[in-house]
């Protein structure tokens, strides 16, 4: 993996985890609205990012009060997926 790769996966796992923790009143609960999500259009263009968004997850979801097996461990390998 270069280095240009690396920053990038980098940069946008920051984005997504920024926009999460940034907008955390609507991010977190039974109901969550995460504006962070659109960055996931990104792995259409770039596959290679969903290692970001999945990392961007994890590190987002360590906010969460309901946090737990599901938002830590599930949610995270699902965007891993693509």
């Amino acid at each position: 993996m270069s280095h240009k790769r690396l920053a990038v996966i980098a940069v946008v796992a920051a984005a997504y985890a920024g926009l999460t923790l940034v907008l955390a009143p609507i991010a977190y609960g039974p109901i969550q609205f995460r504006v962070s999500e659109a960055l996931k259009a990104l792995v259409l263009f770039r596959p290679d990012l969903a290692l970001a968004i999945g990392l961007g997850t994890a590190v987002g979801n360590l906010a969460s009060p309901y946090v737990g097996a599901w938002e830590l461990v599930w949610m995270p390998l699902m965007d891993f997926g693509g």
